[in-house]
């Protein structure tokens, strides 16, 4: 792990985390975990009930207590190592968010392998050496799943073709 200073501002923000999930948790009715025992209806309606009374205490908008909830339960339940690191100061928020960006549409299995590969360093890291870190490790613990995303990225690209107001036409890749 990390031997540089423990950034106080990470502590803070895991605790704030916990808080969120404890907090959303205890609205549902059906049982301890959010994301577990809970339908994806029950579990968006608690993350609107939790954003608007969290809003107004943390002076956001509505729309990024919700953001923030939604990180903290995803962070809290599915990613416990990482939510640890957070908590113990050895990454940051921004890095817990890319952990969340890159593993949340792996299988648990293989998002747990690459969270093995690449937590130890991560807090030596920048968010663009842990960025590609990631991808290097999910590419590396699983080739084919790898290749057959690159397939299906190839499959789904298109040009576009948009009229704009002025006498210049757009066209995207995409």
């Amino acid at each position: 792990m990390s031997t540089h200073k423990k950034p106080r501002g990470a502590m803070i923000d895991a605790r704030q985390v916990a808080s969120f999930a404890e907090l959303a948790r205890r609205r549902v009715v059906a049982g301890p975990s959010l994301v577990n025992e809970s339908t994806v209806a029950t579990r968006e309606r608690v993350v609107k009930w939790c954003a608007a009374d969290f809003a107004p205490a943390l002076r956001v908008a509505q729309v990024t207590a919700q953001h923030r909830l939604d990180t903290a339960i995803q962070l809290f339940d599915d990613f416990p190592a990482v939510w640890k690191a957070l908590a113990a100061g050895v990454i940051t928020t921004p890095k817990a968010r890319i952990f969340l960006e890159m593993l949340e549409k792996l299988p648990a299995d293989l998002a747990a392998e690459v969270i093995d590969a690449t937590l130890p360093d991560a807090g030596d890291r920048t968010p663009g050496q842990l960025r590609k870190a990631i991808q290097r490790a999910i590419i590396a613990i699983d080739p084919q799943a790898a290749q057959d995303r690159h397939e299906e990225a190839k499959r789904q690209r298109r040009v576009q073709s948009s009229p704009r107001m002025t006498r210049w036409r757009g066209c995207g890749l995409i």
